[in-house]
């Protein structure tokens, strides 16, 4: 047989044991996510930092655990990644807006 050929077969083999083992460890990660956020009241998780809906979203678990994210959608670098990220976002448009009404629309002269 080929060489090349038993290669190719022993890495398409490896990379779909690692994207098995990668989903076999989200769906562990996500039932210990659900059993912690049962125990807590759904008005005591929306104020958590740590809580990020019923399901462990998989960018988040990318995230805490140092994965290459294989899925298409990524929030990372943007304001949408915590609700700590969010908050500045809603500070920085706040900051903005007292700053063009003070300085830009010349109330200060």
């Amino acid at each position: 047989m080929n060489i090349d050929k038993l290669e190719n077969l022993l890495n398409k083999i490896e990379n779909k044991s690692e994207k098995i083992d990668g989903d076999i460890h989200y769906g562990m990660m996500n039932e210990r996510y659900k059993n912690l956020i049962s125990g807590y009241s759904l008005a005591y998780l929306e104020m958590s930092d740590f809580y990020h809906g019923e399901e462990l979203p998989y960018d988040i678990y990318c995230k805490e655990f140092k994965k290459k994210n294989l899925r298409l959608f990524d929030l990372k670098g943007t304001y949408l990644e915590s609700k700590k990220d969010l908050i500045e976002l809603y500070k920085l448009f706040i900051f903005y807006g007292f700053f063009e009404q003070f300085f830009l629309s010349g109330a200060i002269k």
